[in-house]
């Protein structure tokens, strides 16, 4: 991808990951990808990863297991968030990254959790996916879905 803007013109590189779906990925091609992005990142540093969606699962709060609770038992929404978040999976790109935009964009997966606090509004300010990730303490930005105020900033 080419930047142009303001006089300057300048080519930047960056890693986009879709649909892991934590804990139900696939942990080989995982490994390989982040395998291979490490060494592309040695020879030209990325400027920016972009996880573009879908980084969890949360089967459990999906709308096909919504009334069968056998179906998802056992399933724990924290064990979900630890494998991704910012002492899992996310938090592993921000150490193999250290000076790269790191970004989460939501998906219809993570967007399930709204999707809860609109049907149980009580929740609201205890349940928030940033927080629950812990985004801030790997410079991760959040955006939101039906976000229109939101922009991604590479340079």
């Amino acid at each position: 991808m080419t930047v142009i803007g303001g006089g300057w013109e300048r080519a930047i590189r960056g890693l986009v990951i879709p649909d892991v779906h934590y804990p139900v990925h696939d942990w080989r091609a995982v490994e390989l990808m982040l395998k291979a992005a490490q060494e592309a990142h040695k020879r030209t540093p990325l400027d920016f990863v972009i996880q573009l969606g879908d980084l969890l699962d949360l089967n459990a709060l999906g709308r096909w297991t919504a009334n069968a609770p056998r179906a998802v038992e056992g399933n724990r929404i924290i064990g979900d968030l630890q494998l991704a978040g910012a002492d899992g999976f996310l938090g592993r790109l921000r150490k193999m990254f250290p000076g790269t935009k790191l970004f989460l964009l939501e998906g219809n997966h993570e967007e399930r959790i709204e999707r809860m606090l609109d049907s149980q509004p009580y929740l609201e300010g205890l349940i928030d996916l940033g927080k629950l990730l812990e985004l801030d303490s790997i410079n991760c930005p959040l955006i939101r879905c039906d976000s229109q105020k939101s922009a991604l900033r590479f340079t």
